[in-house]
């Protein structure tokens, strides 16, 4: 699980750290793939959703961003400044920006904010090692058992819950969304699942 900045910590950020405010009421493009931003973005409220897409078109999830995570901050300390990705805000949005040398002072004068950051890259690092595992399964089918066996670990529950769309997590499988309800239909139908719009429960 993401170790989250708090309010607390943001809100010290914005005291010591010259911020730029910025609010987002509809989904739009912030910034897009190839781009080189000079900031490293928070966000307060909403969130957004890094995409990329392949070389015939199709659209697929890198990254989502919510409350009290961060976006650019990668980059910002890398000698590469190139986004991997598309960046899109979800609507009611609300994201603070910080320079990127600004973010580097704090990290160097800030000892919590460094021990937080430190923590919050690791467990970023192990999300990211379940998105490589998750898209290196080799069928759609294999997707979902492994998507499905990870939330059954987490949880005890062979009813994982969804909290979000088929459409979401068909994107977070790198599918569109038909491939993914063509296979969940072919699973039901020989008896592996059973699901609905807010839950799928392994059966074998």
């Amino acid at each position: 699980m993401i170790n989250r900045f708090t309010n607390d910590l943001i809100k010290d950020i914005k005291i010591n750290v010259p911020v730029k405010h910025f609010k987002y009421y509809d989904e739009q493009i912030i910034f897009n793939e190839g781009d080189k931003i000079p900031y490293v973005g928070i966000v307060e409220k909403g969130g957004v959703i890094i995409k990329s897409s392949t070389i015939d078109g199709y659209e697929f999830e890198i990254m989502s961003v919510g409350p009290g995570m961060l976006f650019g901050d990668m980059l910002a300390l890398s000698d590469k400044n190139v986004l991997p990705g598309t960046i899109y805000t979800m609507r009611n949005t609300e994201i603070i920006y910080i320079s990127k040398n600004n973010f580097k002072l704090f990290l160097e004068t800030n000892k919590e904010f460094l021990s937080r950051y430190l923590k919050y890259i690791s467990n970023m690092n192990i999300e990211k090692t379940y998105k490589i595992k998750l898209l290196g399964q080799p069928s759609i089918r294999e997707k979902i058992f492994f998507f499905l066996k990870e939330e059954i670990k987490k949880t005890g529950s062979n009813t994982v819950k969804l909290h979000m769309s088929k459409e979401e997590l068909a994107s977070m499988m790198s599918l569109n969304r038909p491939s993914l309800s063509r296979e969940l239909m072919r699973m039901r139908d020989e008896g592996l699942i059973e699901y609905d719009r807010n839950s799928i429960t392994l059966l074998a």
